[in-house]
């Protein structure tokens, strides 16, 4: 059941620069940060006429489509972390369901969230790439 819904600016079915092997990438709207050299600018604000909102149900059916060719999930954005109730919901169901407990998942962050959502993050996360700004 899903209990958050996320706003999603889009996605790639299919990549292998965006964590280790091949993943399929949900980039998540809006950003904590507002840099001017962003990657996606487009994400930064936390609502925008092209983002969509997706129940962890919709992204989950988009990696089945995916998954003949994945061996893992990334949530980049924006910042994905800014909405991490929906992210330890996602992660967990993968995690929990036998039908996607193979894939792995990560977390494409600027870091910048408090400790205790690290915390609820942690044990359902297979790994971060952490984005140092300087």
């Amino acid at each position: 059941m899903n209990r958050h819904l996320s706003r999603i600016a889009d996605h790639l079915p299919f990549t292998w620069v965006d964590g280790p092997g091949n993943r399929i990438v949900f980039f998540f709207q809006g950003c904590n940060f507002d840099c001017t050299a962003c990657h996606n600018p487009q994400t930064i604000p936390l609502e925008s006429v092209h983002a969509r909102e997706w129940s962890v149900d919709d992204l989950l059916h988009r990696v089945r489509e995916s998954m003949p060719y994945i061996t893992g999930i990334t949530v980049s954005g924006g910042e994905a972390t800014v909405q991490h109730e929906f992210l330890v919901e996602l992660f967990t169901r993968i995690h929990n369901d036998e039908e996607f407990a193979h894939l792995t998942t990560f977390i494409d962050s600027n870091g910048f969230v408090t400790r205790e959502i690290w915390d609820a993050l942690a044990p359902v996360t297979d790994g971060i790439m952490l984005d140092l700004k300087a």
